[in-house]
């Protein structure tokens, strides 16, 4: 698997960031003059990507969707992106959803489970696992170490990242529907 692991470094674009990114394997790709990796998805398509996983967050977003937002088909899209972000389109939104999760793990008092429905996970189980290989905590633990972190600092931290908005969204718009 490709996924980052706890206390690697990622040289891949983040799930906040709309910047460009260079292609992570430097070894295997040459630039254009503009200094985009050759193959690479370009810039505007790649914003457009984002901004569809940053609104969608919460929904079942599959490879075809993001191809369709980029318009290409799904081989070419999954190939340009990965030579655009060091990452498979797969990992890159199981990343953005763990970011998202982070995000309300450490502002709110949501509970684990609608935490994992808000950010687009099925089961709290898969949840688990997923943010435990890319964190390297389970999200509980994680949530503890986090608060203890910050009870030194201010209470208020802006968020970097857009998805979480949406992610609070559909957990208050559920409380009021059910």
């Amino acid at each position: 698997m490709s996924f980052v692991r706890a206390g690697e470094e990622r040289n891949e674009i983040k799930c906040g960031d709309i910047g460009w990114h260079p292609c992570g394997h430097r070894n295997y790709c040459s630039e254009d003059s503009d200094g985009r990796a050759k193959g690479a998805l370009p810039r505007w398509r790649l914003k457009r990507v984002l901004e569809h996983v940053n609104l969608n967050i919460s929904e079942r977003i599959g490879l075809a969707d993001l191809a369709g937002v980029a318009g290409l088909s799904p081989m070419h899209f999954a190939a340009q992106f990965r030579v655009a972000t060091g990452m498979r389109p797969h990992d890159f939104l199981l990343t953005c959803r763990i970011d998202a999760a982070q995000e309300l793990l450490s502002r709110t008092d949501y509970r684990l489970i609608d935490v994992a429905v808000a950010t687009g996970f099925q089961t709290q189980a898969h949840f688990t696992t997923v943010f435990r290989r890319i964190v390297g905590e389970t999200p509980r633990r994680w949530r503890i170490l986090r608060v203890r972190q910050t009870t030194h600092r201010a209470s208020h931290f802006p968020s970097h990242y857009e998805g979480y908005e949406r992610a609070e969204a559909v957990l208050l718009q559920s409380q009021f529907d059910g």
